[in-house]
């Protein structure tokens, strides 16, 4: 999926697009930089959603084993730019908050995340 919006849109697929959707080559142009500007880093923002949610139900489902009526376990995602440049994270009984640094590659997001 990362590739894929940062390449450039290729001509040979450029030509196959126009002839299948039946319009002008600079107008798929368009559309791929709609995909990439616009809808990927959306994408990529909920998937760092949806991992937090997946994480968060991991943690609480621990937490439950101890505590049957414990808190619902929340991490909160902060964009920010920590003093190491990639991630920092503050928990507390039942949460924490991640800050990090949006500019960094997403591979590694998900990765500071998942620690």
């Amino acid at each position: 999926m990362e590739g894929l919006g940062l390449m450039e849109l290729e001509d040979g697929i450029k030509g196959r697009l126009s002839g299948t959707l039946r319009v002008l080559e600079s107008r798929c142009e368009e559309y791929h930089l709609v995909y990439r500007d616009i809808i990927l880093p959306r994408v990529e923002e909920q998937f760092l959603a949806h991992l937090i949610s997946a994480v968060e139900d991991l943690i609480f489902e621990k937490i439950r084993e101890a505590e049957p009526h414990a808190r619902r376990y929340r991490i909160i995602l902060f964009k920010n730019n920590p003093k190491n440049g990639k991630a920092a994270m503050r928990s507390w009984r039942y949460g924490a908050i991640i800050s990090y640094n949006p500019n960094n590659d997403r591979h590694d997001l998900r990765i500071y995340i998942a620690h």
